[in-house]
């Protein structure tokens, strides 16, 4: 006999998304264009991501980039 897995109701079924409803939220929060259209464009091939935040001292030091946002735009 084999065992089926419970149904989870606390999925997002990714056929449902509203892509301008996504795009709206996120442009809300502060992400760049870039990534919003990434995440966009292979939502429904990579639906569970995890990103990294790194707040630390190490992000002070002028060893490499960071991301400005100045009213509506980013760089």
């Amino acid at each position: 006999m084999m065992l089926q897995p419970e149904p989870n109701n606390n999925l997002i079924n990714i056929n449902k998304i509203s892509e301008d409803g996504l795009k709206e939220y996120l442009r809300i929060q502060g992400w760049p264009n870039g990534m919003t259209m990434l995440t966009l464009k292979s939502i429904k091939s990579t639906p569970f991501r995890y990103y990294v935040i790194d707040d630390s001292g190490s992000m002070s030091t002028h060893d490499s980039y960071r991301l400005l946002i100045e009213g509506n735009k980013s760089r």
